[in-house]
């Protein structure tokens, strides 16, 4: 076990660094293990992990593959936190594929379990990603209440990179509709 952790945790120092090819080679060797032992929370979350590198490396289809087997356990396991950070992960490619309602159906579904969970760290990213959705398909007042919902949780929380983020989002939504002077108050936020 502390073996696989290891592997984890290397895998995350190469990730950071960018190097996302040694990463998947030690979250492989984790997962590995984490089969070996059986340890069906721990290989979700390789899962995830090697999720999140596929869609760096911009493979889609193994990311989606990770990402469905982590929702898989984690539905077997009934932990809703995972299950939540797989549909959301799987939104996220779908966004990045260019298959926005399909994204927003995943993200609704991570939404409502985070919400069900309380967990507003994870609903604070749900309701953003649900805003650029929303924003990608030009339909600006809906990227823009949910963008607003987001910040309102993030300055709670007093998270100033949720805050910046969702200011900048805001920012973009006002500069598509051509109100620049609303823009750049979002923006110098």
């Amino acid at each position: 076990k502390h073996v696989a952790n290891s592997y984890h945790q290397i895998a995350w120092a190469y990730y950071l660094k960018g190097d996302y090819h040694s990463s998947l080679e030690n979250n492989l060797k984790a997962l590995h293990l984490r089969e070996e032992l059986d340890n069906r929370s721990e290989i979700s979350k390789s899962l995830l992990t090697i999720g999140i590198i596929f869609m760096k490396l911009g493979d889609y289809p193994k990311a989606l593959d990770s990402y469905f087997k982590a929702l898989k356990i984690n539905e077997d396991l009934n932990d809703k936190v995972g299950m939540a950070k797989a549909l959301g992960n799987i939104g996220i490619v779908y966004l990045n594929q260019g298959e926005k309602q399909k994204a927003l159906d995943y993200y609704l579904k991570a939404l409502k379990l985070s919400e069900d969970l309380g967990n507003k760290n994870l609903i604070t990213l749900w309701l953003d990603n649900i805003g650029s959705v929303y924003y990608f398909k030009k339909q600006f007042p809906e990227a823009l209440n949910y963008y607003l919902k987001a910040l309102k949780i993030n300055e709670e929380l007093g998270d100033k990179n949720g805050i910046a983020r969702t200011f900048s989002n805001i920012g973009e939504v006002y500069l598509n509709e051509s109100d620049y002077s609303k823009a750049l108050e979002y923006y110098f936020k």
